[in-house]
């Protein structure tokens, strides 16, 4: 039968998580074949939890089917690697959600 996926447009993901996470649980419910994966650090409060190494991500992320994988030192390298106008879905810790807030304020 047909994969429910199949006409979908291919996804771009920016993604940074805390080590702590099912990362790979993550990865089988987003990525699908022919998506992108941009990992990211994620900043973190001393003495919580550790962040996902962005290569741990890439290559967890090539594993679970996606097409293409990167892993960056920062949130703004992985979003200055964007193709202008080129839509992406941020996702992952809620401490990322914090990263592109101070990120965007010194833009």
């Amino acid at each position: 039968s047909p994969s429910r996926h199949e006409d979908l447009e291919p996804v771009e993901w920016v993604l940074g998580m805390m080590s702590a996470k099912d990362l790979n649980g993550v990865l089988r419910e987003l990525v699908r074949p022919g998506d992108r994966v941009r990992a990211v650090p994620v900043s973190h409060p001393p003495g919580w939890h550790v962040p996902a190494d962005p290569a741990v991500i890439s290559a967890a992320a090539r594993a679970a089917g996606a097409s293409q994988t990167w892993a960056y030192a920062s949130l703004a390298d992985a979003l200055d690697a964007l193709q202008p106008g080129q839509p992406a879905v941020i996702c992952g810790s809620l401490h990322l959600v914090a990263d592109i807030w101070r990120l965007v304020q010194d833009r």
